[in-house]
């Protein structure tokens, strides 16, 4: 009897023992996962960051204006080529109600 009980302990022991090292094992493949994902959301939010600024350059006025201008052959209108329609602007300025 003393026997049968001491060798279920030392089987449990054993068995224990080994589940602890797969269990570690396992955790370790899974932190290596972790710091693989984690590495590339790093990357990925530098590449984001890199964009917005790329982004916040394109779209700048004087960008735009300059590539308007550049490639387009666009220009500001003058100031007597501006005409102003609707009723918000004749009844602002009298001069203009008169060139509907």
């Amino acid at each position: 009897m003393r026997d049968s009980v001491m060798w279920f302990l030392v089987g449990s022991v054993v068995v224990s023992a080994l589940f602890v090292v797969n269990v570690r094992h396992q955790h370790r493949l899974a932190y290596l996962a972790f710091q693989t994902e984690e590495s590339l959301r790093d990357d990925l939010n530098d590449e984001w960051g890199q964009l917005l600024v790329e982004s916040n350059v394109w779209a700048s006025a004087q960008r735009v204006e300059k590539d308007a201008s550049e490639y387009l052959s666009m220009r500001a209108p003058l100031k007597g080529e501006i005409k102003y329609i609707g009723e918000e602007a004749s009844a602002d300025d009298p001069s203009l109600a008169g060139d509907e």
